[in-house]
């Protein structure tokens, strides 16, 4: 096997595959105002938390995000009642939990003080 190490190519897909365990350990390591031993998740984590920060910047006007609303819980409702709640109760939430966002902004601070 090659020394070379892997590079981070789809960094929420990658941060998903990481399981509960590895996040953990990224999480922990943060607190700590640490990155993770493992350089190639350290790195994944900071391009996982490079992303959610931009994707969370990067917000739309005030009219844009009344009119997704407002088509979303058309869509919703069409779709609820085309094939029942227990379809449309999986498809609620979306965004990234407080706690997800305070970790991208502890991990991409810590790479700012490298």
């Amino acid at each position: 096997m090659s020394t070379r190490t892997r590079r981070v190519v789809l960094p929420l897909s990658e941060w998903r595959e990481l399981g509960a365990r590895g996040r953990r350990g990224v999480r922990r390591a943060a607190r700590g105002g640490q990155a993770h031993p493992d350089p190639y998740v350290a790195r994944l984590a900071h391009a996982w938390a490079t992303e959610v920060l931009r994707v969370e910047t990067a917000r739309s006007s005030r009219r844009e995000q009344v009119t997704e609303v407002g088509l979303g819980a058309a869509l919703l409702g069409v779709v609820g009642a085309l094939l029942g709640p227990a379809v449309t109760g999986a498809s609620l939430g979306g965004g990234l939990s407080r706690r997800d966002r305070r970790l991208a902004r502890r991990l991409r601070a810590l790479s700012a003080s490298r």
